[in-house]
Formats: structure tokens, sequence, C-alpha cells
């Protein structure tokens, strides 16, 4: 997950207060770089998770890493796991990393794959976006 800064002024600006318009949900999907796979110096040293707890325990080592963002419901920005059979991976082709944006049951923004194509400021400019559509829409 790159540009943790720029998640965490998401999470500041649209999840949180009374300016809340969205929710933000991080989904741990399967190693991109494992340690016993395809490992790139520099990344976390984490093996390719062999179980459901292996991925629970990577999710919680990734969060407790980003001491800046509180994954909490109460913020705006949870992290949850998913299944070994990677289920979300596969549906929005999530690997190794890539943004979405969902309203109404619906998929508004598809982010290229990760890590090129990995943008939150495309997610801020959807948001924005949103936020204009709907005050203009109250105004008239």
């Amino acid at each position: 997950m790159r540009s943790i800064s720029k998640i965490k002024n998401i999470v500041d600006k649209y999840c949180t207060g009374e300016n809340k318009i969205a929710n933000l949900i991080t989904i741990y999907i399967a190693e991109a770089h494992p340690i016993d796979e395809w490992y790139i110096d520099g990344m976390p040293s984490i093996a390719q998770h062999k179980s459901i707890q292996d991925r629970q325990n990577a999710a919680n080592s990734f969060a407790s890493d980003l001491e800046s963002i509180d994954f909490s419901s109460e913020n705006g920005h949870i992290i949850v796991i998913d299944s070994m059979e990677n289920v979300v991976k596969e549906a929005y082709e999530g690997w190794p990393e890539r943004l979405y944006v969902l309203h109404k049951g619906e998929i508004c923004y598809k982010g290229g794959v990760g890590p090129w194509g990995y943008e939150p400021n495309e997610v801020t400019n959807w948001l924005e976006e949103h936020i204009q559509n709907t005050q203009s829409t109250q105004n008239t």
C-alpha cells in the first residue's frame, strides 16, 4: 500500500467527523512479494499465507506498522482479510494493490493496478466531484 499519507488524508477528510461521507476498507489479500516466493529487498519479510491465521497475522502486522492510521469503524477505516480462496483478489483484480470506490452497490471508480496505477488522488477527485454533485442537486 503506497502513499500512506494520501490514504490518511482521505480518512481524515472524508471518513471521520461531521463531514463524513465515506468509509474506507482495506482488504488484505495474498502477499505481492512474499519472502518465500518473489521477495524484493526492502519489503516486509512475510511468507505467503498458508492459512487464514497467517493472513490475519500479516494484516495485524500491517496495521500496527501504520501507527498514523487508526483502523477502526469509529474512524471510518477498517481492515479485513480476503479468504484463502482469494475471492476478493480474483473478483476485483486486486493483486498486488488496487483502489475502488463503490457507491450504492455500484463500482464508480476502478483504479489502475498498483503499484504504478495506485493513485489515491483519483479517489480524492471522485469524492470531491461526488460532494459537488450532491450539493448542486440539493440546491436545485
